[in-house]
């Protein structure tokens, strides 16, 4: 009786939130840092990270799915540090998603990140405008 209720409070939990019961929830989320060379060459993209997730909610196994050779790199080393919420004994597998977008450049540089529970962040990058050399000096 006791993990019926149980049960029926973690799917209750989860419909109130918009979260699916059999959805895999983050405990931490980590944003990858915008690759330089990505920057410099101004791709942006997204990244489709395949983790699979053992009983305590660690990520054991984090593969590219898709995504711009440039951010994934830097996409499956962020996945490799999410945790989830402890899942039942058996491993899952689910997929996360890494938006890199590049805005135009401005004078000083920013970089912005959104989380989108429960399974993709946005990295906004806005790069600095390079210094003009009018001739004076190397």
């Amino acid at each position: 009786m006791l993990s019926r209720l149980i049960i029926s409070a973690m799917f209750l939990g989860c419909t109130i939130l918009g979260i699916a019961a059999n959805t895999l929830v983050p405990k931490a989320a980590v944003a990858p840092k915008y690759p330089p060379l990505a920057a410099v060459a101004r791709v942006s993209g997204t990244v489709a990270v395949r983790v699979t997730i053992d009983g305590s909610g660690s990520v054991t196994k984090a593969e590219v799915v898709s995504g711009h050779t440039l951010l994934r790199q830097a996409a499956a080393d962020a996945a490799r540090k999410w945790r989830f919420e402890s899942a039942p004994t058996h491993t899952r597998t689910t997929e996360v998603k890494f938006k890199f977008s590049l805005l135009p450049e401005r004078d000083e540089s920013n970089v912005q990140t959104t989380f989108f529970p429960p399974d993709e962040i946005e990295i906004e990058l806005t790069p600095a405008k390079p210094p003009v050399n009018y001739g004076r000096g190397r």
